[in-house]
């Protein structure tokens, strides 16, 4: 049999944005890992702290809400969620959901563990 790949730490943060009854979404680029998946505004903390510029200038960080676990193949997730401002100007790839549509959305693991946290109505803002 073949050795196990030795895991790797990832740690997330996820912006829970909502403005007008919906919530913020991102769809994953196609040539990406679970590419069409619609996930919570996500980036990924690096060791130098930096993120995303498109992330960084669109949305602020506020207080935390909550931590999450999750595992995929070899990753190991911890993910804080945080309460977002909402961006003056979406990117191409976002969308406010209303919650009545959640449920018709490809959504990410992440996405599916925040919303069963806090629930649905915590769409509605």
């Amino acid at each position: 049999p073949k050795a196990a790949r030795p895991s790797k730490a990832v740690d997330l943060e996820l912006a829970w944005v909502t403005a007008d009854g919906g919530l913020l979404l991102e769809r994953r680029d196609e040539r990406e890992r679970m590419g069409g998946l619609w996930q919570l505004p996500t980036r990924e903390r690096s060791t130098s702290g930096l993120f995303p510029r498109r992330f960084q200038a669109a949305i602020r960080l506020g207080r935390p809400m909550a931590t999450l676990r999750h595992a995929i193949t070899d990753h190991r997730i911890q993910a804080r969620l945080l309460r977002g401002t909402p961006p003056k100007r979406l990117a191409p790839t976002w969308a406010w959901i209303g919650a009545d549509r959640l449920e018709q959305l490809a959504l990410s693991g992440m996405t599916k563990k925040a919303l069963a946290i806090l629930g649905p109505g915590a769409a509605l803002g």
